[in-house]
C-alpha cells in the first residue's frame, strides 16, 4: 500500500496548511542574508540609473547636429567630454564615441560619423524601474544579494 492510497493530495495540502505556521520575518544585513529566504519583494527606491548616462567614453552631443557627418564630411560640434557611466549634460541626447571624433584644441570636436538620439546612452530607469520588484520572495542567492546592494 502506498501513501497516495492512504490520503488525497487535497487532504495532504490541507493538513500542511493547518499544521505548519509561517516563521516571523526579521531584518538581516545583506552580508548575513545568504541562505535566508526573502519574505517580500525588494523594490528600488528610485530608478536605476537615476539619469541618462553614457555607455562609452566620448562626447555628448545633440544627435541632430551630427547629421551628415562622415570621414569625408566631418561635422564640428561643441566639445562636451563624458566618461563611461557619467550623466549626460542638459541639452544632449547621444554620445559620439571617442574613436569617432577628434578634438581641434579650441573647444570643439570633429565628428566623422553621425549618431541618432539615444546612441551610446543608458536611459534613466533602464536597468531598474522603481515600480518593478528588484528581488522576488525566495532564496537569497549570491546574485540576488549582490543586486540588492
Amino acid at each position: 500500500m502506498t501513501l497516495a492510497a492512504l490520503t488525497s493530495m487535497e487532504a495532504a495540502v490541507a493538513w500542511i496548511d493547518e499544521t505548519v505556521n509561517a516563521l516571523d520575518m526579521e531584518d538581516a544585513p545583506l552580508p548575513a542574508a545568504r541562505g535566508l529566504t526573502l519574505a517580500e519583494d525588494i523594490r528600488a527606491v528610485q530608478p536605476i540609473p537615476t539619469e541618462d548616462r553614457a555607455t562609452v567614453d566620448g562626447f555628448a552631443v545633440q544627435a541632430s547636429a551630427s547629421l551628415g557627418a562622415s570621414v569625408y564630411n566631418p561635422i564640428r560640434l561643441p566639445l562636451i567630454a563624458v566618461a563611461l557611466g557619467e550623466g549626460l549634460p542638459a541639452g544632449t541626447d547621444a554620445v559620439v564615441p571617442r574613436e569617432l571624433a577628434e578634438t581641434d584644441g579650441g573647444g570643439h570636436i570633429e565628428a566623422v560619423e553621425a549618431v541618432v538620439v539615444g546612441d551610446n546612452i543608458e536611459h534613466q530607469g533602464e536597468s531598474r524601474r522603481s515600480e518593478r520588484p528588484w528581488c522576488a520572495p525566495g532564496r537569497g542567492s549570491p546574485r540576488a544579494i549582490s543586486g540588492c546592494s
